[in-house]
């Protein structure tokens, strides 16, 4: 999987990681790329950068200096893009960087060498982001190439340092979650044979950069105006996630089926049958079921490819469209669910957007906003306990002797909202036996 180490053992690769991004900063003194020569030449910070980048070309035009702060431009660009979900008909993968941190990466000359990537085709410039002064871009290559700065390393490690002591100051939960994510391991040679045996090619190399990432040791701290944060956990693909344990103890997860329509329930203006009627569903987690039965019933619920497929278009058509038109509602689904139930069609309906950047809009995000708070109250409950505990939007991670609280703790911070969550908790760790099964594939 890591092409520029094809012919070391998993075992030699991680051990030159660790001698590569184990180097102690010192002090606080801007980054200034060089080059540290000894006894053993050249010590390489392995940098991911845009394949069909000409390295000599963007050298000799810039010079030493000025190249290596471009070439740590782009591979953060890249590798912060590397861990984002993929959207479908999206191209590439994309990351807004603020001023501030390109100026660190890049010094006094961070626009020039911006408006060089640019003009070179390594860099798109895909929007400006007024509320959070950031401007995004779209790096979509993939390729691994050695750049020889210890400065490169020093102001990824420094500034993911800084992400989590922002992120764990935030609140008690916030340090909770991050000191939980510190005992983390991860299964290295189990995933990577993994990710080898993926038949999809664009599905493989995503799944291989992003295990490339978490060998290199990058994690992610951050939080949206709703509360939701995102970490290393929230950012990997579910089938990744498996190979995550705490030490030697596996990983479980406690989630809130149907999280987001039971949360609708909250946006009826009374009691009535329908209200009554449409909680037995949501809590009873029988509404995918339901919705499916409704319309054509195509969906088979026990595929999870197929599963999901269903809950998506109901969410597009239903919950996160825009406002319905005087032509009535679109689609099959926002029809049977109309007729299904109308008092609640009317509420989610008056609250959408007639038009604008995204149908879902302040719907949405009081959704979401409501989501997190729920999880939020579960871990400050259990904040003190000695088992991990870190959210993914809707569900806990946790190891087992802490399953049973977390299902008690989130299903009390909805009791308040007079709703009772329908809980799942299974294992998140892969098990032994399908481990034995992946070590068994060819590498």
């Amino acid at each position: 999987m890591l092409i520029s180490l094809a012919n070391q053992t998993t075992g030699q690769v991680m051990a030159e990681f660790d001698r590569v991004f184990g180097i102690t900063a010192s002090g606080t003194q801007k980054p200034t790329p060089y080059r540290r020569t000894g006894q053993g030449g050249d010590e390489p910070c392995f940098i991911l950068l845009p394949a069909g980048l000409e390295i000599s070309q963007v050298i000799e035009e810039l010079g030493r200096p000025l190249g290596e702060r471009y070439l740590l431009i782009l591979s953060y660009l890249y590798a912060r893009g590397l861990l984002r979900k993929k959207v479908k008909k999206e191209s590439g993968n994309f990351i807004r960087a603020h001023n501030t941190l390109l100026r660190e990466l890049g010094g006094e000359n961070y626009a020039k060498l911006l408006r060089q990537g640019m003009a070179w085709g390594h860099i798109k410039k895909t929007g400006y982001v007024p509320k959070v002064k950031a401007t995004s871009y779209m790096l979509d290559s993939r390729q691994r190439y050695q750049l020889t700065t210890k400065a490169a390393i020093r102001v990824r490690r420094d500034f993911q340092n800084r992400q989590r002591e922002t992120f764990a100051s935030k609140h008690a939960v916030y340090r909770k979650i991050a000191e939980s994510i510190d005992r983390l391991t991860f299964d290295n040679d189990a995933a990577l044979r993994y990710v080898a045996s993926i038949p999809d090619l664009k599905e493989r190399q995503h799944r291989a950069n992003v295990v490339e990432q978490l060998l290199l040791g990058v994690s992610h701290w951050s939080m949206d105006k709703q509360g939701r944060n995102y970490t290393v956990m929230t950012s990997v693909p579910r089938d990744i996630r498996r190979f995550f344990s705490c030490g030697e103890e596996p990983l479980f997860v406690v989630d809130i089926s149907s999280s987001q329509p039971l949360l609708h329930a909250l946006l009826y203006p009374s009691e009535s049958d329908e209200s009554r009627r449409y909680k037995v569903f949501v809590e009873g987690g029988t509404f995918w079921a339901h919705m499916n039965e409704t319309t054509d019933g195509k969906h088979d619920l026990a595929d999870e490819e197929q599963k999901a497929e269903l809950k998506e278009a109901i969410f597009r058509e239903v919950f996160y469209a825009y406002r319905e038109s005087e032509k009535g509602a679109k689609g099959t689904y926002a029809k049977a669910f109309k007729a299904e139930f109308p008092i609640l069609w009317g509420e989610i309906n008056a609250r959408k957007k007639v038009k604008g950047y995204k149908a879902s809009g302040k719907l949405a995000k009081e959704m979401q906003h409501i989501e997190a708070w729920a999880v939020f109250d579960a871990i400050n409950a259990l904040r003190n306990k000695p088992y991990p505990l870190i959210s993914i939007h809707d569900a806990i991670v946790t190891t087992q002797n802490g399953v049973g609280d977390v299902t008690a703790a989130l299903r009390d911070s909805f009791v308040t909202a007079d709703l009772t969550p329908r809980l799942a908790a299974k294992r998140l760790t892969i098990e032994a036996s399908e481990r034995k099964r992946i070590m068994a594939l060819k590498p």
